[in-house]
């Protein structure tokens, strides 16, 4: 295949079919597979030098730099090639003050115990890396925002959920309904890989309430849901939600819920 192929590939603008051809090959063939490698690698060399087109570069921000892997590996490949710049820059001789002057300077760090030398490193690698991340970064969090959206189109449609399927359970109570704030308790090492939780609601709700759910672990937003509308049981009102174990590690979590004018439900929870 052509290098133009692996680029549009990577930046997303390949035909879904030779999407799908590619990444079935990278699977089934080593060689194809470090070929490809090389391909990205080269990528990443052109949207650091500047030879990317400004099209190219919005694609290269939307498109690549949509996981936290292909990020670092941008912030590692800027950080080895000003490294490697200095050290080349370091390597050669000019006979001017300026040169003095660093000279000297070197020889004054050299002079300094391994200890604090290592520490004077260790906090120029975290000066160099912190800048990257915040020129590479992409202004949101696509895998986030794509999550999010998975499960908001599940739970819109909570008939298309399997309640047959062995999940675990999380029922929540308000502390607006029982006069209860204490939090429900959950062991992380129970945890199925989706969650099903089942919130209770004010018993006069009927089935045309709209929800917008957030939840925060501490005061941090962590997810959210919106347009979630509640089942009417036997048993009283309550909304039912699928939610991913991968965005609950261990803390303490409040869910809002917002239904136009009508106060705020908030619902604590410990995953321990």
């Amino acid at each position: 295949m052509p290098e133009s192929t692996y680029k549009n590939y990577f930046l997303g603008s390949l035909a879904e079919e030779p999407s799908a051809e590619i990444e079935l090959r990278v699977v089934e063939n080593a060689d194809f597979a470090a070929e490809i490698a090389s391909a990205e690698e080269n990528l990443i060399e052109d949207f650091l030098d500047g030879r990317l087109s400004a099209e190219d570069v919005h694609l290269f921000r939307n498109n690549y730099l949509v996981t936290e892997e292909r990020i670092k590996n941008v912030e590692m490949t800027a950080l080895m090639r000003r490294l490697a710049g200095e050290n080349a820059n370091n390597s050669v001789k000019i006979d001017d003050s300026n040169s003095r002057e660093d000279a000297g300077f070197f020889r004054w760090f050299g002079s300094l115990g391994m200890g604090v030398r290592l520490a004077a490193a260790s906090f120029a690698l975290v000066v160099v890396m912190t800048s990257v991340w915040f020129i590479l970064r992409p202004p949101q969090d696509n895998e986030l925002l794509a999550l999010q959206h998975r499960y908001e189109q599940i739970n819109q449609n909570p008939s298309s959920v399997d309640l047959d399927k062995k999940l675990s359970e999380l029922t929540l109570a308000s502390a607006n309904l029982r006069s209860s704030g204490s939090a429900t308790e959950l062991s992380g090492t129970d945890l199925t890989e989706n969650i099903r939780f089942r919130i209770a609601l004010p018993p006069q709700t009927d089935n045309s309430t709209t929800y917008n759910v957030t939840i925060f672990r501490d005061s941090t937003e962590v997810f959210r849901q919106n347009n979630i509308r509640p089942l009417v049981n036997p048993s009283g009102p309550e909304l039912r939600l699928l939610l991913p174990r991968e965005i609950f590690p261990f803390g303490n979590y409040r869910l809002n819920l917002k239904s136009g004018n009508a106060p705020d439900l908030n619902y604590l929870f410990v995953i321990k």
